[in-house]
This record gives structure tokens, sequence and C-alpha cells, in this order.
């Protein structure tokens, strides 16, 4: 059953998209583990959407399912993806996401199910709000407690000359909302910066903030992240844009998730449960900002050797889509491009792959599920242990305060999935916890 996880993970974002002077579509692609081989076939309609995407073991010719994607489309959009597992010869269900539009063909709303006992269980609905046919003004997340539909977090729009001027967060405490942290965007001709503010103890505290830097023809030429330390703001990380010989732009970095930049969602995007890292490269095609950049997920058997991703990118005036295939084998970092077969290796820093492996030994989460919602930090360090909880929407659920604590008390919260950020050190972790009562 890992086998199949690791294997979902790795092709739940796989998708081909067109190009407006050429078709760039994935037919089939093969890729090997662990010296298994595996082959990812798509299907396309006439408008080259992709309806289908299977992935096939291959043994010695005699191929076998493992996982299968189906899409449907409207004249609107995708309307519904359902994703399924095999198991001894029968397709199981595994995840769905559904799609509605209004009249004007906009998102209305977008609701996810889970496989439960092979039927589809409603777990969460995400609705969308608009000002008339262009402005979306709010955000609204739900979750599905059994028997109606509870709020659970909110965004708001604001914007300022069509442009997007703040977003900001609300959290569902009893059904009222309460303010939880803000998004404001500075312009100058271009985004010239991010600034994250979040609410503690009813009062608004910078937390970090992105800064955008361009070249004297207005192409971006690096982004610089920052964190506020309580007196003044500190270079945390940089991402610096270039070009290859071919033209194509390219993003080499170490890169910190931010959990709230998950919350931008449009029709064209997915929500991957499965990104839980927070170390990692990017190399884009054509890329304006690493906003647009979704669905990571990291092998959960084997993070020494193997990170797979894809990449969606924004870059022309039709905004096509364009995305690639990553893995890390060896220290390496191979792109595998689409039906032309060109292939890209990139050198990656040895300590991002192997600092990462060696620092997880270091840590462990238990029980992991929980069914009470307390979990207990095991670390061979001596150093204090700190962490922060957040909800797979970015929302702080829960924190030591401060103190050295190896315990973590998440009773107060809904069942569920959350992201624990934990820290020792100058170490930091980012795992996956789930709670089943």
């Amino acid at each position: 059953m890992k086998h199949l996880k690791w294997l979902y993970c790795c092709v739940l974002s796989l998708m081909a998209v067109s190009a407006s002077a050429e078709k760039w579509l994935i037919k089939d692609m093969d890729f090997v583990r662990n010296d298994t081989t595996f082959r990812v076939v798509c299907n396309y309609n006439s408008k080259y959407q992709l309806v289908s995407r299977s992935v096939v073991y291959l043994d010695e010719g005699m191929p076998e399912n493992y996982a299968l994607t189906e899409q449907a489309f409207s004249s609107y959009g995708r309307t519904f993806q359902a994703d399924y597992l095999w198991q001894n010869g029968q397709k199981i269900k595994f995840a769905k996401t559904e799609w509605e539009y209004n009249s004007d063909g906009l998102l209305s709303s977008e609701t996810r199910y889970d496989g439960v006992s092979n039927n589809w269980q409603v777990c969460e609905q995400t609705l969308f709000f608009y000002q008339g046919t262009t402005l979306c003004t709010e955000q609204r997340h739900l979750r599905f407690d059994g028997s109606r539909w509870q709020p659970e977090s909110r965004i708001i729009f604001e914007y300022n000359n069509e442009q997007l001027a703040m977003l900001s967060f609300d959290v569902a405490e009893n059904e009222v909302w309460k303010p939880y942290g803000v998004l404001v965007f500075n312009y100058e001709d271009h985004l010239k910066s991010v600034v994250y503010k979040e609410v503690v103890e009813d009062e608004m505290t910078e937390k970090n903030r992105t800064l955008y830097i361009y070249t004297p023809s207005s192409e971006l030429k690096y982004e610089k992240q920052q964190k506020w330390n309580g007196f003044n703001w500190q270079d945390d990380c940089k991402l610096v844009f270039g070009a290859s010989e071919q033209g194509k732009t390219t993003i080499m970095s170490d890169w910190n998730v931010q959990y709230w930049s998950r919350m931008f969602k449009t029709s064209e995007t997915y929500n991957n449960r499965f990104m839980t890292r927070q170390n990692g490269y990017f190399y884009g095609y054509n890329m304006w900002l690493p906003s647009y950049t979704t669905n990571v997920s990291v092998d959960e058997t084997n993070r020494k050797r193997s990170i797979s991703t894809a990449y969606d990118f924004f870059g022309d005036d039709e905004s096509d889509v364009r995305q690639d295939f990553l893995q890390v084998q060896d220290n390496e970092a191979i792109f595998q491009y689409c039906s032309n077969a060109l292939v890209t290796y990139i050198r990656v820093d040895e300590t991002s792959v192997d600092q990462l492996y060696e620092n997880e030994q270091q840590i462990t989460v238990f029980p992991n599920p929980s069914p009470d919602g307390f979990y207990y930090i095991e670390s061979s360090s001596i150093e204090n242990i700190h962490w922060r909880v957040y909800t797979m929407q970015g929302f702080l659920m829960a924190s030591d305060n401060g103190s050295d604590s190896r315990l973590i008390d998440l009773t107060h919260c809904p069942k569920g999935i959350y992201v624990a950020n934990i820290s020792i050190g100058l170490q930091k972790y980012a795992i996956k916890l789930i709670k089943i009562n």
C-alpha cells in the first residue's frame, strides 16, 4: 500500500496542456524507482484536454494497473476529477473533486470527497463569491461533520484600481468569523512586495514579506524573502531568475514553504495534500512568479533519493500552462519535457537531499494517527524543541507558546489532517499529523 501511495503522490499532479504555437502533449512517460518501471499513459479529447491518466506497472512486458485519474469538462471548465487505485484487480475509489460554475461561467464551488469503503464521502467545500463577473471578493471554506457543513476559514479579497490590494484571512470559532492574518500587495508598475501580517492577541503583527526586483526591461530579476524579528527585516532566502541557452527561465534556490500561499486557488490549480516538506528546488519554464507553483509532493518511503513534483507555469498572454516532471537521482534533478523527449539535468547541492534524509532520522512524532489529539515528539537531540501546528489551509491551530515542549496537544481541534512545523536547534521539520477522532 505504501508503494501505491508513493506512486499516487508522484503522478497525481502530472497533466499535459497545450501551448499556443505547438501542442505539447504527454502521451506516455516511463520512470523508474528501485528497478521498477512505471508508465504514465494520457488520453485527451478533441480540445486537447486531459480526460484520463493511467499509471501501469511494467513487469516483463505484462502491464498491471496501479492508478487511474478521470476528468470531465463542460463549456465552462473542468467539472470533476476522480482518482482511483488498483488493488487485486479492483478499481478502488481514492479521492474526488467536483467543480460547479454559475450562470456567468465563473467557478462557484469546489467540493472534495474521499474514498471510504469504496464510496465517495464528502469532506470539504470551498465557495467562491464574485462582485459582478470579474472580481472575486470572497472564498469560504467549509467542512462536513457528517450531518451538516461547518464554516472553517474565509478569505476576503480587496482590489485597488483592478489590482489586488489585500487578502484577509478569517477562521471560524463557534461559527463566528475571527481575523487571523492579512496579505498586503504593493505595486509600482509591477508587483513590488507582498507583506504577511498575523493577528496575535487581537493585534496585527508583521511576520514576513517577499520583495520582487526587476531588470530595466521589466523582467523579474529575483525574489527575496524576509522575516520580521520584531525590530527589522532579516533576509531568509532568495530566488534568482536567469535564462538558459534555450531561453527557458531558470530558478535555482532553497525555499521555505509558506502554507498560507497555498490559499491561491483558481479553477486551473489543484490542492495537493501531500506537500509536507519544507526544502526544495525550483526550475521553471516561462514562469512569472513562484506563487503560481502548486502540487509539491515528496516520496514518503525513500526521501533520500526521490523528490517528485509537478509545476504550473503561466507564461504568455493566453495563460497557457506547461508542466514538467522532476525526479532527484544521485544528486541530480532530472526534468522530462513532454513528447519531445528532451531531458534536462541540473546538479543539486548534495546537502539538499542527503541532509534532509539525515535530519529526519533525528525526530519521531507518535502516535500518528492519534485517536485523542495528543502527540509526543521523540528526538535524540538535547536542544530545545519548538513547534507550531497549522491546518492544511495554513491557519495556526496550536503552538508551544515559546516553551520547550515535546507534547503536542490538538484535543481542541476537529478530526482531520494538520501540518506541524517543528524546530530543534537550527533544524526544521514539517510533519503531517492525522487526528482520527
